[in-house]
């Protein structure tokens, strides 16, 4: 498979991992996906599965919260973008501090009253 593409000679592995999503509703629906990742290391299959959960861990933890409560994909910022990013990150690290239970709510309530942020980074 490699072969057809020449510029990833460097891949030495091709990692194909199920998952298996079950939905607790009525209908209780599952599906199947395979994911493929390619690496340039020869490591063992439990040493592949731990790194593919970490940057899942990260994506969960950090880009999903970003991109649902903050829309962060959705800006339009070319000019500066990479510390609007910064400022994102700090105000959800904020929130957690405070052991926010609803992001997205919380950012609506601190922007209907500036006292209540400022407490929140008084906290610190």
């Amino acid at each position: 498979m490699l072969k057809k593409w020449p510029e990833w000679k460097e891949v030495k592995r091709i990692i194909r991992v199920a998952r298996k999503r079950e939905r607790l509703s009525k209908d209780s629906t599952s599906e199947t996906e395979a994911s493929y990742y390619g690496s340039n290391q020869k490591l063992s299959a439990k040493e592949f599965a731990q790194l593919i959960r970490e940057h899942w861990w990260c994506e969960n933890k950090n880009h999903y919260p970003k991109d649902t409560a903050f829309n962060e994909d959705q800006t339009t910022k070319r000019v500066g973008a990479f510390n609007f990013s910064i400022l994102i990150s700090t105000a959800l690290n904020i929130m957690r501090i405070n052991k926010s239970k609803n992001i997205r709510g919380d950012i609506y309530l601190n922007t209907m009253d500036f006292n209540r942020m400022m407490n929140m980074i008084a906290y610190l």
